[in-house]
């Protein structure tokens, strides 16, 4: 099981106090889901954002699709891409603001395999966010995750359209390759915590702050072969990938993070339970 960096008796890091060295233990995050968990980022915890620098860490020290746990690693925009930390430092109150032009990408600017798979038959994986969007107005702005816009091949979760709804798109690199969309509306600044488990050829559902809505599904994805090529961009969190189409100004993200497999809907509604408990300061 990998190691979540803040469990109970897991060091996050030392840093001096008043000449001294001391001990400094994240808050506790658990009981998380760690099934199949390759990437968690939190802006509320020391380990991943120590309240300066350009680095967002990932906190699974052993990724289950078997990468580095700095393969994972994401750093802010370049320049004025630069998202904007609010909040005290370790305080799970604490969020990634966004001014209509921000964006993570992935800090090696090269997917790891997983990553890459994402758009390509047989994908499998879950993917969550404790967010707030300033805009519900159409998909360029409110884009949560892209696995790396590009010629090739390309997956998103993101806002459908202007409808105001989340939607899960795929691209072959030519056109749509098959999308799903939430019945649900979303609302302008209020805190979700949304999640969306996927397995090509199986029922998928999205999630939205304790409601579960199955995904019909008959394999309306065309997704292209696992040998096929990759996105040309990396990922992308905020974003269709490369700075374009990013979050609308005045939107946030909390937290974060990926499996590479489908959790159930009881291990999405233990991850809600344990993420609304973490961070009881949000209106989950």
């Amino acid at each position: 099981m990998p190691l979540i960096t803040g469990q109970p008796g897991s060091i996050a890091a030392e840093r001096p106090n008043r000449g001294k060295i001391v001990k400094t233990i994240d808050l506790v995050v658990t009981p998380l889901v760690t099934r199949g968990v390759v990437f968690y980022l939190d802006a509320g915890v020391y380990a991943s954002y120590p309240g300066s620098g350009t680095t967002w860490a990932n906190l699974i020290t052993s990724p289950a699709d078997g990468s580095a746990q700095t393969a994972n690693d994401f750093k802010t925009g370049p320049g004025s891409a630069s998202p904007t930390f609010n909040g005290s430092v370790n305080s799970h109150a604490a969020y990634w603001s966004f001014d209509g032009g921000d964006d993570f990408r992935l800090k090696s600017g090269s997917n790891t395999t997983f990553m890459n798979s994402l758009s390509k038959n047989g994908a499998t994986f879950t993917a969550w966010a404790v967010l707030r969007f300033a805009s519900v107005g159409g998909y360029a702005n409110y884009r949560v995750m892209t696995n790396g816009y590009g010629a090739s091949t390309w997956m998103a979760l993101h806002g459908a359209s202007s409808t105001g709804k989340l939607q899960l798109q795929f691209d072959d690199g030519v056109g749509a390759a098959g999308s799903a969309v939430t019945d649900n509306v979303l609302s302008t600044a209020t805190d979700y915590f949304l999640c969306c488990s996927f397995a090509d050829n199986a029922a998928s559902f999205f999630f939205r702050n304790g409601s579960v809505q199955q995904v019909s599904y008959s394999d309306t994805f065309t997704l292209n072969p696992a040998g096929s090529g990759n996105p040309s961009n990396a990922f992308s969190i905020g974003a269709k990938g490369d700075g374009t189409e990013t979050l609308a100004s005045g939107s946030r993200i909390y937290a974060c993070g990926m499996a590479n497999v489908q959790w159930t809907s009881a291990e999405v509604v233990q991850q809600y339970n344990a993420i609304k408990s973490l961070k009881s300061g949000l209106s989950l």
